[in-house]
């Protein structure tokens, strides 16, 4: 017979996992039976840390009490007592919890905790036969994490176009429904035949709304060439620095009026390209925002410089300039109301610069901190340059390992940079990842019709450990 709640200490936080402690055996083996007490039983809840309102609060480690009642001789409670103990001092440990049969089972892990000792006071009940039988009394409190998980689950993400414009088939992809009741780290795991991968930036947006990463047309000004079709380009052309861009902070669009989907912070990115000059260049460039069209400077910000690197290869790739808070309304109230502000890109030639850059006629927007949504953006930089690439975005463990194909063998590569926070799913939201292979990189082509297959993993986090739901 199967007794409920099942409460075991196990080697992982898997189904087929090594049971190592039972707190409800009927069929102990060696040592005599137990069962956790109904008295002081508790699977506790976490405490919450930090003033209401505020940004940073967490949770407190939660803290159980589970009374185990010893059925058998005093010998065999001292031994069911040692290999309790062997699972209490370990430094950290997994409890398996399933509370009944309708729900699924559940893992807190656990960490080292104050030693209880033996009640050696005997309890007699009338047993079979009316034998007398000696029932012994553990006490157990144990401090384990906030949340417990649920067994993994995979979402089958299929394969995607290296194209976040586009509405469906692209890299900007709309997740499945999530399970549990608190926010869980997302594993990504991306493959392509023909992608490098030396650059790949993966975010995770969740909302309530269509607050989403998306793109936005891109109005070149004067300062641009005329556009020159190329297939290569995500809006099918592209417009080139001339040498109208000078030295001096140089419009490179005019005003463009962005509305967001909600107020707050975020990045901008940028798609370019470069001629075939032989040159290795970095080009100073900076976004502003303005109440005004004339961006008075009264009402306009400016984002820190960055630099777009370019190199000798005429080659494309997203290019990260920063971070920008929409909307802006210094010194016009009514602007303060609105969504609505007026962005431009700017540009200033390096000293001696020849060789010209080429860029993609849209611009992507990236949530990073919104009111109404949260949001994560990380970017990798790998020094290999090999193709067959699969990058695995260990979110859990807050890692990324990456590998290719080479000399007719998978091997893993050096393990790259990173930049940000990883990714993450909310449950009773709608949750959207986006996959870029080369953000910041400049030897490696970025095309369009790259195909990359996704697969992402998560463990549900739950508070009141109610698995499957």
């Amino acid at each position: 017979m199967i007794r409920y709640p099942k409460i075991r200490f196990v080697d992982a936080p898997e189904a087929n996992a090594v049971v190592r402690f039972d707190f409800n055996a009927d069929d102990p083996g060696a040592d005599a039976a137990t069962a956790v007490l109904a008295d002081d039983f508790s699977l506790g809840a976490p405490t919450l840390r930090g003033e209401p309102g505020e940004s940073g609060r967490f949770y407190d480690p939660r803290q159980m009490s589970l009374p185990v009642q010893v059925h058998g001789s005093k010998v065999l409670a001292l031994k069911v007592q040692q290999r309790l103990a062997r699972e209490v001092l370990r430094p950290d440990n997994w409890l398996m919890v399933q509370l009944n049969a309708d729900t699924e089972p559940v893992w807190l892990r656990t960490f080292q905790s104050q030693p209880n000792p033996l009640n050696f006071d005997l309890v007699f009940v009338e047993g079979y036969n009316d034998v007398r039988e000696d029932h012994w009394r553990i006490p157990l409190t144990l401090d384990a994490e906030p949340f417990a998980i649920g067994e993994l689950r995979t979402l089958n993400l299929g394969t995607v176009l290296n194209n976040p414009t586009l509405a469906s088939g692209g890299s900007v992809i709309e997740l499945p429904e999530i399970k549990g009741d608190a926010p869980a780290p997302l594993n990504v795991l991306v493959s392509s035949a023909s992608n490098t991968m030396r650059g790949l930036a993966v975010a995770s947006v969740a909302d309530g709304d269509v607050i989403v990463p998306w793109t936005e047309p891109l109005a070149f000004s004067a300062a641009m060439g005329s556009a020159v079709t190329d297939s290569a380009y995500l809006s099918g052309e592209y417009h080139q620095t001339t040498s109208a861009v000078t030295s001096s902070w140089t419009a490179i669009t005019d005003p463009m009026l962005i509305t967001p989907a909600a107020r707050g912070r975020y990045k901008v990115l940028v798609r370019v390209g470069e001629d075939s000059t032989s040159e290795v260049a970095s080009w100073p460039a900076r976004v502003q925002v303005s109440a005004s069209s004339d961006f008075d400077p009264a009402a306009t910000l400016t984002s820190p410089q960055t630099t777009i690197l370019r190199g000798v290869f005429g080659l494309r790739g997203w290019r990260d300039l920063g971070e920008i808070t929409l909307p802006v309304g210094h010194g016009d109230e009514r602007a303060t109301l609105s969504r609505s502000s007026y962005m431009r890109i700017q540009l200033q030639r390096p000293a001696g610069a020849t060789g010209q850059l080429r860029f993609d006629g849209v611009m992507l927007l990236v949530p990073v901190d919104v009111e109404g949504a949260d949001a994560t953006f990380l970017v990798t930089s790998q020094s290999a340059s090999w193709f067959d690439a699969r990058a695995y975005v260990d979110a859990e463990q807050r890692r990324v390992s990456q590998s290719a194909v080479i000399s007719g063998s998978r091997r893993t590569l050096l393990s790259p940079t990173l930049k940000g926070g990883f990714p993450e799913v909310h449950p009773g939201r709608e949750n959207w990842l986006m996959i870029l292979p080369h953000v910041d990189t400049i030897s490696t082509a970025d095309l369009p019709d790259d195909e990359l297959e996704v697969t992402a993993t998560y463990r549900p986090q739950y508070l009141n450990l109610s698995g499957g739901l």
